[in-house]
């Protein structure tokens, strides 16, 4: 979506003539690739890349709650129109990434982060008692 890649596939999409066969074909093309950088398609490619969607081995669900991956999320859910079949996937997963940064579900994996509730060898309990488990 940047670059001289993207350069390319633009001036082929400003270039070649619809009404042309020969190059209808390319334009399409083009078009077809430059619709993975904007709107709704393009908001759900930034969250999977920001997001690292394809990391399956996450247990730690607050990197969906700032810097790029939270704002990645934030303009899916802004840009993808429910009423729009394809679209409302798109934004039904985002705002499901977003649920778990408010309310009761984001404050149990604040703190489930923050006090690292993973760790089963906790013998002294107090450390839930300061420091940013208690906050």
């Amino acid at each position: 979506c940047s670059g001289v890649c993207n350069e390319a596939l633009t001036a082929a999409s400003a270039n070649c003539d619809e009404s042309d066969p020969e190059e209808a074909a390319i334009k399409e093309g083009a078009e077809a690739y430059l619709g993975y950088c904007s709107g709704c398609t393009g908001a759900y490619y930034s969250f999977a890349s920001a997001c690292d969607l394809d990391d399956t081995t996450h247990t730690d669900v607050t990197h969906f709650c700032s810097g790029v991956c939270n704002e990645a999320l934030t303009a899916a859910s802004a840009n993808c129109d429910e009423s729009d079949p394809e679209e409302a996937a798109i934004k039904e997963g985002a705002e499901a990434y977003l649920g778990y940064c408010s309310g009761c579900t984001g404050a149990y994996y604040s703190f489930a982060s923050a006090c690292d509730l993973d760790d089963t060898t906790h013998t002294d309990v107090t450390h839930f008692c300061s420091g940013v488990c208690n906050e």
